[in-house]
């Protein structure tokens, strides 16, 4: 069986014009939304939108200028990058790119990342009580994310503790980022370093992450 989810039920009127990330935890897909309003001009708007799967509940978790996209669910949060703080950018070409988070049990909305005006992801990605994500602040030219070089840092959310995981002495570019759960209880992030783009030569890491 398939079922459009971006129509409503109840009217069979489509909710929105398209969805470029999805992520599921826990029954609940979450994913960024997009729609024009009506008039004129048209106004594009990119919301953060979640999916019960068993009940079919669909919620608008976002309503703020600029977009919000590449969310990243876990049992507790779901997580985004977001653009309010720089609303004429967009997902194409971000300045400077925040991490907001839902709280899935209090309904409560969070600024998790917000330092400063420069770009946060927008690789994100979410597991247990860890965020990770790319980031551009120690670069000379913060401001506009255009594939320069850039950090992984890892978030802990429920003492916001962040802890950047390559340094000025990783002088390449890493991105891809990916949080999971070892057989032990810990915690880990994996990511790619890319070392010559032309030459197509990338490696692979694997990080620990502390147990805080």
């Amino acid at each position: 069986e398939f079922l459009d989810l971006s129509i409503d039920p109840a009217t069979g009127e489509r909710l929105w014009d398209g969805t470029i990330v999805v992520d599921v935890n826990g029954g609940l897909a979450s994913f960024d939304a997009g729609w024009y309003t009506d008039g004129s001009p048209r106004v594009s708007h990119e919301e953060i939108v979640a999916v019960d799967l068993a009940t079919r509940e669909r919620r608008q978790l976002t309503d703020a200028p600029g977009e919000q996209y590449g969310p990243t669910v876990t049992a507790d949060l779901v997580a985004w990058v977001d653009l309010r703080s720089d609303p004429f950018s967009d997902s194409m070409r971000p300045c400077s790119g925040d991490i907001y988070g839902f709280d899935r049990a209090t309904g409560e909305e969070l600024p998790l990342v917000t330092e400063g005006d420069v770009m946060h992801g927008p690789g994100l990605d979410a597991e247990g009580p860890w965020l990770a994500y790319d980031d551009q602040r120690w670069d000379a030219d913060p401001l506009c994310y255009g594939g320069r070089p850039q950090s992984i840092v890892a978030f802990h959310v429920p003492t916001r503790t962040e802890l950047r995981i390559t340094g000025d002495d990783w002088p390449a570019w890493e991105a891809a980022e990916r949080v999971y759960q070892r057989g032990d209880g810990s915690y880990g992030v994996i990511f790619i370093e890319e070392i010559s783009y032309g030459a197509a030569t990338y490696r692979l890491w694997d990080c620990d992450l502390p147990a805080l």
